[in-house]
């Protein structure tokens, strides 16, 4: 019995000195964070929330923040500073005007955003010291919420802005995978946006709206849920106004979902762990809009039924979401 004891209590030791030990190491010491964010921005606030409360917890106060106006017209500084996040577009574009030497993420800012400022700032060459966490969905991830609404041997309609081969290898190798057909076309090979939309919902079972300002605007967002509805098609929106606006469903991350995705990428990287340079959001939200699912007569189906069936799918294949 003293002998079990003894072990016992060695164990507990040895176990209380490894998590310690782990908490040191991953606190890196002592550091501070630059966040560049827009002050008046209700959304940033959110992100930055979360952030800080999940580095909070991990660090305690190992970790110090700065915080950094984006619409600031004083000189930047980053003496000091370990790692800097970057959330929105602002605040992207006055951290590649002052090319930072550290490692920088960029965050809560659509991926044709970002890759149009990467395109102005560093000559299609970002520094391998910049990372980011777009707020555009993996590709699989709607077309299996397409299929979880429709069923299997769907077509699904798609609207872009011009022919890229590398956007569109992506979206039928996605397509393949997910075993759906795509209806894609582009605004350029047409007279106006909605043209092509007509196009794209001819012969297609759901049109999924993507990220893309010269395809889905405003004003053809608008036409494509009239259209949609004429034609009894589904829309697969990216934000919670196209439910409201009469999309059967969106699907999307919330500020505090990309915060504590960021909080986790400067946790990896003080604990030197592989990181990818283009992340997809890890969490998500499903909106349902009922009567839109009724008057379509699809499956009665709640978000939750939704967000739980993909997120079993996605379940050991994390390689899909950062392709």
């Amino acid at each position: 019995m003293k002998k079990t004891r003894i072990f016992f209590n060695t164990f507990i030791l040895i176990t209380a000195l490894l998590v310690y030990t782990s908490s040191v190491q991953s606190a890196d010491i002592f550091f501070k964070t630059a966040i560049v964010f827009k002050k008046n921005s209700a959304l940033h606030k959110k992100t930055i929330d979360a952030i800080v409360s999940k580095l909070r917890k991990q660090y305690r106060n190992n970790i110090q923040f700065v915080y950094i106006d984006a619409n600031t017209h004083e000189s930047v500084s980053y003496d000091n500073i370990k790692y800097i996040i970057s959330i929105g577009r602002d605040a992207a574009k006055l951290v590649l005007d002052t090319a930072p030497k550290q490692p920088v993420l960029f965050t809560l800012i659509p991926q044709q955003t970002l890759h149009l400022l990467f395109n102005t700032y560093t000559r299609n060459s970002p520094q391998k010291n910049y990372y980011s966490i777009v707020i555009n969905q993996p590709l699989i991830r709607k077309f299996r919420l397409a299929k979880i609404l429709l069923g299997k041997n769907i077509t699904v309609g798609m609207t872009l802005g011009k022919k890229d081969s590398k956007i569109e290898n992506y979206i039928f190798r996605n397509a393949h995978k997910a075993e759906i057909k795509i209806n894609l076309t582009y605004t350029s090979n047409f007279n106006t946006a909605i043209d092509a939309i007509k196009k794209s919902l001819k012969n297609s079972d759901v049109f999924i709206a993507q990220h893309d300002i010269n395809a889905i605007n405003r004003h053809t967002a608008k036409w494509l849920l009239y259209m949609s509805y004429k034609n009894n098609i589904p829309v697969i929106g990216y934000s919670p106004s196209f439910t409201k606006a009469g999309a059967v469903t969106a699907i999307f991350s919330t500020p505090e979902q990309i915060g504590k995705q960021s909080a986790e990428w400067l946790i990896a990287m003080t604990l030197k762990k592989p990181v990818r340079t283009l992340q997809y959001p890890k969490y998500f939200i499903v909106d349902i809009n009922k009567q839109v699912l009724r008057i379509l007569r699809l499956k009665d189906i709640t978000h939750h039924e939704i967000e739980s069936r993909i997120q079993k799918l996605e379940r050991g294949h994390d390689y899909e979401l950062n392709e």
